[in-house]
């Protein structure tokens, strides 16, 4: 019985471990998503500003959604 429960409890182990790891992984690409997004916002109103300064018109900032591709 104890041998059965050690092998339960190192089961339970790695999925834990490997189902974390695949958490970690996905926070650190959507982490990079928003950072890129945001570096996309700030050139885009970089742009916007350049092309009212010579009097054209703004283009539109595009929702972290739209960004995506969603």
């Amino acid at each position: 019985m104890r041998h059965t429960r050690t092998l339960r409890t190192a089961a339970l182990s790695v999925i834990l471990a490997v189902s974390l790891s695949g958490c970690v992984a996905q926070m650190v690409l959507n982490s990079q998503d928003r950072q890129h997004y945001s570096d996309y916002v700030t050139q885009t109103n970089q742009l916007n500003f350049q092309r009212e300064k010579a009097g054209l018109a703004p283009d539109p900032v595009m929702t972290f959604d739209q960004w995506k591709g969603h």
